[in-house]
């Protein structure tokens, strides 16, 4: 009889007369099973995509149960941060992770639904004299396009509604939109209110006009304000999209730390990595790492 079992989604290990894994809530299974599940695995290599982090396990389950409602299947895997090596994330965190087929429609339902659970959302709550002139503004056509920036600070339902409506005007809309994430990063150390707007227009940005946004974000990362290179590496991790890994792997090379972690934040999100890099520490301190990350950029160039 063997001493142990193993969970299969997690790895860890229990004594044989237990059952289920504490964390993951599965069947633990042994050794040899165990060995043969990830044979197995590793021979199908099935194509994932993590598409949310969180620490919270309560809201892991919530996003978890909203995606299965839309009909997309999804698990949470459990990560044990400092057995990964993440420094600078320790602890546990939550993996969402979907099908990458279904990655998309995923990513879209889980941001309106993080929108949507903030205080005071739904335009059946919000005044109805802002109402109305998103209203008048949406059924204005582009001559009234410069007026619906006025509601992409305000509460999510309204604020959403402002960016579809402008991103359907192609270049003009893109540009307004930018335009509006440019200010805001420049003129603002971005607080929860201000980074859950920056983050919903970056990411509708990104899903429309994801190479022209990257390329027009890169520049504000040479400011000589450290926070504002800091907003600009946030607004880009939003993007959602590869081809701003490029601008943000530049950012590990910046003079402070602050502006490193958060590069190395949004980096992390979409490599599940940080190739041992260390935002505390100073770039000429881990060369490795570096080039590692630099590769990885040149061949997005």
């Amino acid at each position: 009889m063997e001493d142990y079992k193993y969970c299969p989604r997690c790895g860890a290990e229990y004594d044989a007369d237990i059952e289920e894994c504490a964390d993951c809530f599965v069947k633990l299974v042994s050794a040899n099973e165990l060995r043969e599940a990830r044979a197995g695995a590793q021979a199908e290599e099935p194509q994932e995509a993590v598409i949310h982090i969180t620490g919270d396990q309560g809201e892991a389950g919530e996003l978890a149960r909203e995606l299965q409602a839309e009909g997309i299947s999804v698990r949470v895997d459990l990560i044990d941060t400092r057995a990964a090596g993440m420094t600078f994330r320790p602890g546990r965190i939550f993996h969402i992770v979907v099908p990458a087929e279904e990655e998309e429609k995923a990513r879209f339902v889980l941001q309106y639904h993080l929108s949507a659970g903030q205080p005071g959302c739904g335009l059946c709550e919000q005044d109805t004299e802002k109402t109305r002139r998103l209203e008048t503004a949406i059924k204005g056509g582009e001559e009234w396009l410069p007026a619906l920036a006025e509601f992409f600070g305000e509460a999510s339902d309204l604020r959403i509604e402002a960016l579809r409506a402008a991103l359907e005007f192609e270049e003009a809309g893109r540009d307004l939109v930018a335009g509006w994430v440019i200010r805001i990063c420049r003129e603002h150390e971005l607080q929860p209110g201000l980074m859950q707007a920056v983050g919903d227009a970056c990411f509708m940005l990104g899903a429309e006009h994801p190479e022209w946004a990257a390329a027009e974000l890169e520049p504000e990362l040479v400011s000589g304000d450290s926070w504002v290179r800091k907003n600009f590496c946030f607004a880009l991790g939003k993007l959602g999209t590869e081809l701003a890994i490029p601008a943000l792997v530049s950012a590990l090379r910046d003079p402070d730390p602050q502006v490193r972690s958060e590069a190395i934040d949004h980096l992390y999100n979409f490599e599940h990595s940080d190739f041992g890099f260390e935002p505390d520490f100073e770039p000429a301190q881990q060369p490795e790492a570096l080039a590692r990350w630099e590769k990885l950029a040149s061949g997005l160039k």
